[in-house]
C-alpha cells in the first residue's frame, strides 16, 4: 500500500514538474514578445521624432520665408 502511494505521489510530482516545464517555456516566449514589443515601440517613437522634426524644421523655414516676404 505504501509503495502505491508513493508511485502515485512521483506520478503527480512528474507531472507538476511537466507542467512547471511547459509555464517556464510559455513565459519565455511571452517575455520574448514583450521585448520585441517594446524594441518596436522605441523604434516607432524615434521615428515619429524624426517626421515631428522634420515637420518643426518645415514650419520655421516657411516662416523665415513668410518673413522676407
Amino acid at each position: 500500500m505504501a509503495d502505491d502511494s508513493i508511485v502515485q505521489l512521483e506520478e503527480v510530482v512528474y507531472r507538476l514538474v511537466d507542467k512547471c516545464r511547459i509555464l517556464q517555456e510559455q513565459n519565455t516566449r511571452l517575455i520574448q514578445t514583450h521585448e520585441r514589443w517594446l524594441e518596436e515601440r522605441r523604434n516607432m517613437m524615434q521615428r515619429l521624432e524624426k517626421v515631428e522634426n522634420c515637420i518643426d524644421s518645415s514650419i520655421s523655414h516657411l516662416q523665415s520665408i513668410q518673413g522676407t516676404e
